[in-house]
């Protein structure tokens, strides 16, 4: 129990002697082993105290997972409702062009009968002039029937 270097002079010493030098190590023992659990408490303190900052931050941290998740999930929504809508403002686009050359395809037409229309005008001006009546309502046969055939197309 004693170290080394004492055991030379412990065996050489009285028992009161050994009892005094064993009760000066024995203090100084105590007061070291004091020190140490001191130490050790303030250290578990300090290890307590950490992990309580880590488990609040490791909280913290899947809490921001979880809501990193859902603003991912809301984006993906937002891009797919997004992606349907411009499709559907692109075939909507595209009907509003078919539309509009229909348009004009229709009014080019509309165009040319109206010319004809005064063509034919100006030969029923003339057949009336001359007497011949039965040409204006022929023409209405034909405006009539040429209609007709573009509705059907």
């Amino acid at each position: 129990m004693a170290p080394d270097r004492d055991r030379r002079a412990l065996r050489k010493a009285r028992n009161a002697d050994v009892v005094g030098h064993f009760s000066t190590d024995l203090a100084a023992a105590v007061a070291w082993g004091g020190e140490l659990v001191k130490r050790l408490t303030q250290t578990y303190k300090k290890l307590n105290a950490s992990r309580e900052q880590f488990d609040r931050a490791m909280g913290q941290h899947a809490e921001m997972l979880a809501r990193l998740e859902e603003l991912e999930a809301h984006r993906a929504r937002e891009e797919g409702e997004a992606k349907v809508q411009r499709e559907a403002l692109e075939a909507q686009l595209v009907a509003e062009k078919e539309a509009h050359e229909a348009e004009k395809a229709a009014l080019a037409l509309l165009e040319a009968e109206l010319e004809e229309v005064k063509a034919r005008a100006g030969q029923e001006a003339y057949y009336n002039a001359s007497g011949f009546t039965d040409l204006r309502s022929s023409i209405f046969l034909i405006v009539i029937v040429h209609r007709i055939r573009m509705s059907s197309h």
